[in-house]
C-alpha cells in the first residue's frame, strides 16, 4: 500500500492521456516482461515448498500488487469519479441539498 502511495502521483501523470485500452495494455505487458524471472526463479526453486517460492518472488509480487492497484485506482477515478486526497480515495454521490435557514419574516 505504501509503495503504491509513493507511485500514484507519478502513475497518474504517465497515464493521463492514455485510454483506458492503452492502460489495460500496458500493465499487462509489464506483467508478461516480468515472465522470465518466474520461470527462472521456478526452475531454481521449484514448486513443492511454496513458502520458499513466494519469498524469493517477493518482490516481483509486490511489484505486480502495485501495478495493479494503480491501474484499478486509475480506472475507478475515471470510470466512477472517485477523488484522491493523498491518502484515500473517496466517492462522493451527488451532494446535499442547500437548505436556506429561515428568513427572519418567516419567524
Amino acid at each position: 500500500m505504501k509503495l503504491a502511495r509513493a507511485r500514484w502521483n507519478a502513475y497518474q501523470e504517465q497515464m493521463a492521456k492514455k485510454t483506458i485500452l492503452e492502460l489495460l495494455q500496458d500493465l499487462t505487458s509489464e506483467s508478461a516482461r516480468s515472465l522470465d524471472e518466474v520461470l527462472k526463479v521456478d526452475k531454481k526453486v521449484g514448486r513443492s515448498d511454496l513458502r520458499k517460492a513466494a519469498i524469493k518472488n517477493r518482490k516481483l509480487i509486490v511489484d505486480r500488487l502495485v501495478a495493479g492497484s494503480l491501474a484499478q485506482a486509475e480506472l475507478m477515478r475515471r470510470s466512477l469519479g472517485w477523488t484522491y486526497n493523498g491518502d484515500k480515495f473517496f466517492h462522493f454521490i451527488g451532494a446535499p441539498e442547500f437548505i436556506a435557514p429561515p428568513s427572519a419574516d418567516s419567524q
